[in-house]
């Protein structure tokens, strides 16, 4: 069977928007929304799948420390240095009811029960209050017994319990209805408790510290498990459990994220590492596929883990292997095919929670076999696992009509060569540079693209270029190649004016050499807004030309006869040479487009 363990993490977006420390974030329960808050006053309420499109929400006259959404994320609420806690509508932005006012210092933590109808709330002043949500009103006195100002509290699965950690180094759990503690205060940390989280079944604690250390706690006895985790190298600010209660997530003033086997106490990915400053905050999304974290460098991040990895069993089914590789729910299709393929059909549909997706339907033969198809899937998780700005997103892949699917998001605005043939005006030298950044990334992770022109960069709705795979880019050659007298094609149609010579005429395997050889074509293309080779109307017109070593002609037009036009051109026509080990790097051409376009490479890397 294939086998299941979480690999590299990598980021699924940043949401800029914040002007100061980003200090709490949380996913809405049905994982369409993120909320976060932050020093500049505010709460921001985020579309997840879009990183540029959030509310904002204004009310707080002070820092805003925590932020958590109701159990059917139909409220929000905030805690603040103003000393206040309040309610919100998420969907409207509008505050509901006035501020909760009753602590007499800073409010560091607020979080719901499980019914949504109490709010629990830490403060510096050293007490909780609960709260009721329907009459804005304290219930009851406060919680007291900490001797330090109270960072985090939680509540317990049944909503009976809740868990405080506090600066004075230790926990408690408290009845939620009577107000006392009843186990604890629990000891054995060395520093102050900055996070504390319940297990699903509530039987165990975790807790996070100064120390750097993450430790669980047994509610029913109160001892510390003698497992903890260890590997933050500075105060660990937040820590979550994961939605299926196998892994844990936590946050640390060391930049990184962390994810740990609940079980072994083990690294079961590689530290995120993605923030420029201390992380303050992270959660699980409601399916486990990601984690958002927030930072003092006024950004949340959003990291996609990948949970499968993929081995050959002769014995597995392909039903099995799509569905651990990825198994995603779509509705409201197109009636039929939005686009007809060389290697299959492209359909447009939405998944249930209505983002908009594009499923390529590869068209495979009768006499393909499991083993090929396996090497499909693994192509396909290989690719699934890559994240970079100018790199279009694999989602995963789905059974569709009995064939394989390739789920990606679904891009309005069209490949390059339409958006371009649209916009004349625009700057070209930018999406060459994003062109050759994609490639550069896939070469990096010893990816081979094998099919690059415009129509397989796809342009992403903030207007980035967006390198997207292709089914030679998927499909191993025996089994998606076409093979034309003596010649070998990697596709049908026009795609030979972008084909490498080496492997149009001597059926050369496709490399990355290969891969820049169709990147100086398409570079070409982006800046005239033409095929390469404009002067040949025909396809063998072409063969012909690459046969008498001739290249595509020189637009003086866009290069002119000037030291940039002059550059251009030489890196162009050394992208081309028929000495595959002359040609440069995917890195060096964008080092060299980047002193053309006057561009820093370090905004393309």
């Amino acid at each position: 069977m294939f086998g299941i363990g979480i690999q590299k993490p990598r980021r699924a977006g940043i949401f800029h928007g914040h002007t100061k420390l980003v200090t709490s974030v949380a996913f809405s329960p049905d994982g369409k929304s993120i909320a976060s808050c932050s020093t500049d006053k505010t709460v921001r309420v985020w579309d997840a799948r879009y990183t540029f499109r959030n509310e904002l929400l204004c009310g707080h006259t002070e820092s805003v420390y925590s932020v958590s959404y109701s159990p059917l994320g139909n409220m929000l609420v905030s805690g603040s240095r103003d000393c206040t806690i309040r309610l919100w509508n998420p969907h409207s932005g509008r505050q509901m009811g006035g501020p909760l006012r009753g602590h007499s210092d800073y409010v560091y933590s607020a979080v719901f029960s499980p019914r949504a109808n109490i709010v629990a709330s830490g403060s510096d002043d050293k007490t909780i209050q609960l709260w009721d949500v329907k009459c804005g009103a304290p219930i009851g006195d406060k919680l007291r017994g900490h001797s330090g100002r109270i960072y985090s509290v939680a509540f317990s699965p049944t909503g009976t319990h809740i868990v405080s950690g506090s600066l004075d180094r230790t926990l408690r759990v408290w009845d939620a209805e009577c107000g006392t503690t009843i186990v604890g205060p629990l000891e054995g940390c060395n520093c102050g408790v900055y996070t504390v989280s319940f297990s699903l079944d509530g039987s165990q604690i975790v807790s996070g510290s100064s120390d750097g250390v993450l430790r669980l706690w047994d509610v029913r006895s109160g001892s510390m498990i003698s497992q903890s985790y260890k590997g933050h190298t500075d105060l660990i600010r937040s820590a979550a459990f994961s939605p299926n209660g196998k892994w844990l997530a936590s946050g640390s003033w060391d930049k990184t994220v962390r994810v740990w086997d609940v079980r072994t106490g083990c690294l079961v990915v590689e530290p995120f590492e993605g923030h420029s400053n201390r992380v303050t905050s992270v959660a699980f999304s409601p399916s486990g596929t990601h984690i958002i974290s927030g930072s003092n460098d006024a950004t949340v991040i959003k990291w996609r883990l990948n949970c499968e990895d993929l081995d050959t069993d002769d014995n597995m089914s392909l039903d099995r292997g799509i569905g651990v590789l990825f198994a995603h729910e779509y509705e409201n299709l197109s009636p039929g095919p939005t686009l007809h393929l060389a290697y299959g059909d492209l359909f447009k549909g939405e998944m249930q929670d209505g983002t908009e997706i594009a499923i390529k339907v590869w068209h495979q033969s009768s006499n393909t076999g499991l083993k090929s198809m396996k090497r499909v899937l693994q192509q396909i998780h290989r690719w699934s696992k890559l994240w970079h700005p100018n790199v279009h997103e694999l989602m995963g892949a789905t059974e569709f009509h009995g064939q394989l699917g390739m789920v990606s998001l679904w891009m309005e605005h069209g490949d390059l060569r339409s958006y371009i043939r649209r916009n004349p005006q625009l700057d070209r030298y930018p999406w060459c540079i994003q062109v050759a950044a994609g490639v550069s990334y896939l070469h990096k992770n010893d990816i081979v693209h094998s099919n690059i022109t415009t129509l397989n960069v796809l342009v992403s709705p903030n207007g980035t270029a967006k390198l997207t795979c292709s089914g030679s880019s998927i499909i191993p050659e025996d089994l998606g190649a076409h093979t034309i007298g003596s010649r070998y094609m990697v596709e049908v149609g026009d795609n030979i004016r972008w084909t490498a010579p080496e492997i149009l005429l001597e059926r050369l395997a496709r490399n990355k050499s290969s891969d820049v050889y169709a990147l100086g074509m398409t570079i070409l293309e982006i800046l005239t807004g033409d095929v390469p080779y404009q002067q040949c109307q025909k396809g063998h017109h072409v063969e012909m030309a690459l046969l008498e070593g001739a290249l595509p002609t020189r637009p003086m037009v866009q290069l002119r006869d000037d030291e940039r036009g002059n550059r251009m051109w030489t890196l162009l026509v050394s992208c081309w040479n028929r000495n595959q080990a002359a040609r440069p790097s995917a890195a060096e051409v964008i080092e060299s487009l980047s002193t053309a376009a006057s561009v820093s490479i370090m905004e393309w890397e």
